[in-house]
């Protein structure tokens, strides 16, 4: 599965050229000047999709990327973008990157015009084919909900201009980095579906009763959660039916649910097994997940991530799913 990482460094070599005439280099020139947009040197990876699943699926992120051409002209910067793939049980991964990589005056050099294209950046548009890297949901394998039997959500999608949009806050991330996601899905239906009350409390009563058989209960240490679970289990079944909202800090062990926004609140789900259609190729998107990463406090990336966000169609995006 892909990650999201901030910043992203490249191996190709510096490209410095001269900003105009013998004027001396400025950043507020730099800003102004025309861009361009070039495919990476790196080629992308296909681990485990076949060859013609890959073909299949460069199809469907060229078809984006000559969305987002036709309507972005850099300007500042170059947008380098790449393709990735990758196989599964179930489906493929695959995706479209591009790196905005802002011009910068060459202070190394004796020439004061000269400026050159940087080599990693913190501002960065994803857009990938049935992952979703911020939840660690992959629909390579619909069965995995890693070890604990669910995955955490901090909060629910909400629709925005036909599409769902996911709050998801970068944690650690420099101040001024900010993330805005983005799915897109079939008739508004969601790749993942969330636990009930009922469904969280068996799901820790087994890993319980797990945790007992493998490492004993000294002094009884286990037995305030056991009988917390029971307890809750016992309950409303009008509450048990409501989603489950825990304290990701439980770890073999149950403290009591929460409600959205508290401290450690996260929703429990899982893959949503009816969400997915069958018989389809490895290649074909079930869903799409577009990333805008963006470094807002440089005007240069502000203004090109705007002008990508202009140029791609996100609802247009759904009539490539499925194919």
């Amino acid at each position: 599965m892909y990650r999201i990482v901030i910043f992203f460094v490249f191996s190709t070599a510096l490209l410095t050229v001269t900003a105009r005439g013998n004027q001396s280099c400025t950043p507020a020139e730099l800003a102004q000047k025309p861009g361009l947009l070039r495919a990476s040197r790196l080629s992308g990876s296909t681990g485990g999709l076949p060859a013609a699943d890959v073909a299949r699926a460069r199809a469907t992120l060229t078809k984006i990327h000559q969305s987002i051409a036709t309507g972005y002209k850099p300007v500042g910067l170059v947008g380098e973008y790449s393709y990735h793939f990758s196989g599964g049980t179930t489906a493929g991964v695959f995706g479209y990157s591009l790196y905005l990589l802002k011009y910068n005056c060459d202070s190394s050099s004796s020439d004061p015009a000269k400026f050159y294209v940087g080599t990693d950046t913190p501002t960065v548009v994803r857009i990938d084919a049935n992952v979703i890297n911020s939840l660690y949901l992959s629909a390579a394998d619909t069965t995995d909900n890693s070890f604990r039997g669910y995955l955490f959500l901090r909060t629910m999608p909400k629709k925005v201009d036909g599409v769902y949009y996911l709050d998801n806050p970068l944690g650690n991330a420099p101040e001024g980095q900010k993330e805005y996601t983005y799915l897109i899905t079939y008739d508004d239906q969601l790749p993942f579906t969330t636990l009930t009350r009922r469904d969280y409390l068996l799901v820790i009563k087994e890993r319980l009763e797990k945790a007992i058989r493998e490492n004993g209960n000294s002094s009884g240490f286990y037995n305030q959660y056991v009988e917390r679970v029971s307890e809750n289990l016992r309950g409303d079944a009008t509450e048990l039916s409501r989603p489950a909202i825990v304290n990701r800090m439980d770890e073999e062990r149950f403290t009591g649910f929460l409600r959205e926004g508290d401290r450690g609140a996260y929703y429990a789900v899982r893959h949503n097994s009816a969400y997915y259609r069958k018989g389809l190729p490895k290649s074909a998107a079930q869903f799409f997940t577009v990333v805008y990463s963006v470094y807002e406090r440089e005007p240069v990336y502000t203004a090109n991530i705007d002008a990508v966000r202009k140029s791609l169609d996100l609802a247009g995006m759904r009539s490539l799913l499925g194919k």
